[in-house]
């Protein structure tokens, strides 16, 4: 009885041993195979990642070597430095290279690469090659693309798409989790004594996707509001730019009828107001964006502000004034901003800008709304989304696309069945992640994923641009002059309330063809009276009339 009981007692130690390594094994094929595809599927930048997270998991929990040998190396000021190590190799090259789009890199929360990166770094990057393509698109007119990719509403046009969409984002990632999810399936048929640990998984993994779904997509939501603020935010900034350059070009100062007979115009000096507020208006927009935007960083360095003076974008005085003010870097536009403020004041009560106290009340209250938008750009920045909340959702996707083929086997699902799941749930739950990631960085900051559809600085900044000289453009000139308007000389522009019906145009047009063969006929005997002066055949007090040229007695102009 003793033997029995001893001999059982061993052989359940062997097979929970054997059982525990065949987890053990599980886990670490699992994870090895998972490191095999992402150095072949993603780029470089991830390979790292890979590097610095998957081996260490993988050896630590199959209690292999590669852990018992350098847990000496583990120690915590070690692992610091390795924290280090690995910052400074993986994350530090997204700050050094902040116009790099197409990179695939780790984003933080915090926006490291626009808000606080050194501006050494940012200089080293700002080549001259590179700050004339910045300026040449940052001082266009014409935008030459939307603000935001376009869509048609036909479902045969969307169903086509397949750049800035999600499955552009997520293929690969879906053939990661599918390539997983049929090792996993191997593994079960291979190791069948696993399956009798996979009792009511189904449950626990159905529990935890309700949870997920709902969380997801209110984070989408939120990201969205994020999102279309910051969009709202950009507009009202370029509307208020508008409405700067509309009442200055209405109330400039015109010259007087005598001068210009039938049209009015700007004086010289109103015109050089308008003409300087339209500069300081685009310059003050590129340096705003270039504040808070990593693709136009580069134009605040000293290198940019004095290519901005080779290319007659601002004189060296006020090069130099903006370089030796005591406001940060990432601030001069307010030295911008309150030039433009005080040009108003000076150029109103030097008289060429006409209007009372309640139109220089307005102007400035215009100028407060455009330090409130641009400043809520960046507050909305900073505190888009706390690190905690978008660290659960991703912890909730992640488990819920991993678990799913465990899932799938406990339901008894084929191979190919747990596989094609795999991935539609990793499209639109891993999508709609990556969508909200997006979200919620709207001008493209962090490079995160493709970036292939965010807002378009360069058309925001080319439309400001258009708006800082459409205004006084339209208002060159003027049909109507102030003297008349004194004198109430309008009669030529009184115009039928309706218009005219057909039959009144068909009579002014016949009447207006009388009127030009009159004047014809006046030219032509006008012609005659000179030809005959200088020929001398007429005596020179007895010039032609219309009857004699209509009796033919003018030789050579019957």
């Amino acid at each position: 009885m003793i033997h029995t009981t001893r001999f059982t007692g061993s052989y359940r130690l062997r097979v929970h041993r054997k059982a525990v390594w065949e987890i053990k094994f599980f886990i670490s094929t699992v994870l090895m195979l998972f490191l095999s595809v992402n150095l072949i599927l993603l780029p470089s930048s991830s390979i790292l990642q890979q590097r610095y997270l998957i081996f260490p998991v993988a050896h630590a929990l199959t209690g292999t070597s590669m852990i018992k040998a350098h847990q000496g190396r583990y120690s915590t000021s070690n692992h610091m430095r390795s924290s280090t190590n690995i910052k400074s190799n993986f994350i530090c090259p997204s700050s050094r290279s902040p116009l790099l789009r197409n990179r695939r890199i780790i984003s933080s929360s915090s926006l490291l690469m626009v808000l606080t990166t050194p501006e050494s770094v940012i200089e080293q990057a700002s080549t001259k090659i590179l700050l004339d393509d910045l300026i040449n698109e940052s001082y266009r007119t014409i935008a030459r693309k939307p603000i935001m990719m376009q869509f048609q509403p036909s479902s045969g046009w969307i169903w086509r798409q397949f750049k800035g969409t999600v499955f552009s984002e997520t293929w690969r990632t879906c053939v990661n989790n599918m390539i997983y999810a049929i090792v996993v399936s191997v593994l079960y048929k291979l190791l069948p004594t696993l399956m009798s640990h996979l009792t009511g998984f189904n449950v626990l993994w159905g529990q935890l996707l309700s949870v997920t779904t709902f969380t997801l997509t209110f984070f989408l939501n939120q990201s969205y509001s994020l999102w279309r603020t910051c969009y709202g935010l950009s507009r009202r900034l370029q509307g208020r730019l508008n409405d700067l350059s509309m009442t200055l070009a209405a109330h400039a100062q015109r010259t007087d009828s005598t001068e210009t007979k039938k049209q009015s115009t700007y004086t010289e000096p109103a015109r050089q107001v308008l003409e300087l507020m339209g500069r300081y208006i685009r310059v003050f927009n590129i340096l705003t964006y270039a504040s808070f935007t990593g693709s136009h960083r580069p134009i605040l360095t000293p290198q940019g502000m004095r290519r901005l003076v080779d290319r007659g974008l601002l004189t060296e005085k006020e090069r130099q004034i903006l370089s030796d003010s005591q406001l940060p870097v990432t601030q001069r536009h307010v030295a911008l901003l309150l030039w433009m403020m005080r040009l108003f004041v000076d150029a109103r009560r030097a008289g060429h800008i006409l209007g009372g106290d309640g139109f220089e009340q307005e102007f400035l209250e215009k100028c407060h709304v455009i330090r409130a938008q641009y400043g809520s750009m960046t507050d909305e920045l900073q505190g888009r989304m706390p690190l905690a909340y978008a660290h659960i959702v991703q912890i909730l996707v992640d488990c819920i696309l991993w678990m799913y083929p465990f899932m799938a086997q406990a339901c008894g699902m084929s191979i190919f069945l747990g596989a094609l799941g795999t991935g539609l749930l990793t499209m639109f739950y891993q999508g709609l992640f990556d969508l909200a990631k997006q979200f919620l960085d709207p001008y493209d900051n962090e490079n995160y994923g493709k970036g292939e559809d965010p807002l378009c600085i360069d058309t925001l900044i080319a439309e400001t641009n258009a708006g800082s000289v459409r205004w006084m453009n339209g208002l060159e000139r003027c049909p109507f002059t102030y003297d008349r308007i004194v004198r109430g000389d309008l009669s030529d522009f009184q115009l039928p309330r309706r218009g005219w019906t057909v039959e009144e145009v068909r009579e002014r047009e016949e009447k207006e063809q009388i009127e030009r063969e009159r004047l014809e006929l006046l030219e032509e005997v006008r012609l005659a009276n000179e030809l005959k002066e200088i020929k001398g055949h007429r005596d020179m007090t007895k010039p032609y009339s219309l009857g004699d040229l209509s009796n033919d007695k003018v030789d050579g102009f019957s």
